[in-house]
Parts: structure tokens; sequence; C-alpha cells
């Protein structure tokens, strides 16, 4: 899965990290815990990451 760059937000010297990454960075520190394809596991992160989006949308 590659992730996408997103647009700077109003102050550009913030760095911050796409959410698809956060969220693949998490589900890697419980791997081991977690039995799952990596398939599923991106289309699990694909699908959190969405309804982040949609809910920041909204706000």
């Amino acid at each position: 899965m590659e992730l996408k760059k997103r647009k700077q937000t109003k102050n550009p010297n913030i760095q911050r990290e796409p959410f698809e990454k956060i969220v693949k960075d998490v589900f890697n520190k419980y791997r081991d815990n977690v039995v799952c394809a990596s398939d599923i596991m991106d289309r699990i992160i694909e699908d959190v990451t969405a309804k982040i989006r949609d809910q920041l949308k909204e706000g």
C-alpha cells in the first residue's frame, strides 16, 4: 500500500504524519498478537483512515 502525502495545513512548519502511517504503526506494534494477512491489514487501515477523514470533513 502506497502512502499518499497530505497537503500542509495553515502552518507549514508543523510536520504531521498521514493517518495511514499512524494506523499502520499501531497495527505493527501489536502484530504479534493479531493473526491477519497483510492484504486484510491494508484493507483495515484504508477503512479506518477513510472513516477518520470522513468525520474530520463533517466537523
